[in-house]
């Protein structure tokens, strides 16, 4: 059952990454059409928050994709090797 979930999780990753690109994408347009318009500071906001979250999406998928090969390497008896 743990090797199912883990599979799941690591469909996710992928995702994750695939709407980090998007969030960032769409993030540059928006500001170079706030910044072309003349709202360079709203610009620049836009293009920060963007690339924050960005940043986060890619470290969330980072994690998921970590704790799927956790998953996968932990014992079938649930014993740590230590």
């Amino acid at each position: 059952m743990l090797a199912r979930q883990a599979d799941v999780v690591e469909g996710l990753t992928g995702r994750l990454r695939f709407l980090g690109g998007v969030l960032f994408v769409a993030a540059l347009a928006l500001a170079a059409v706030q910044f072309t318009s003349g709202a360079r500071l709203d610009g620049l906001w836009t293009l920060l928050s963007g690339g924050v979250g960005t940043i986060a999406l890619l470290a969330l998928a980072e994690l998921a994709r970590l704790l799927a090969l956790s998953a996968r390497h932990r014992p079938a008896d649930g014993r740590d090797d230590r």
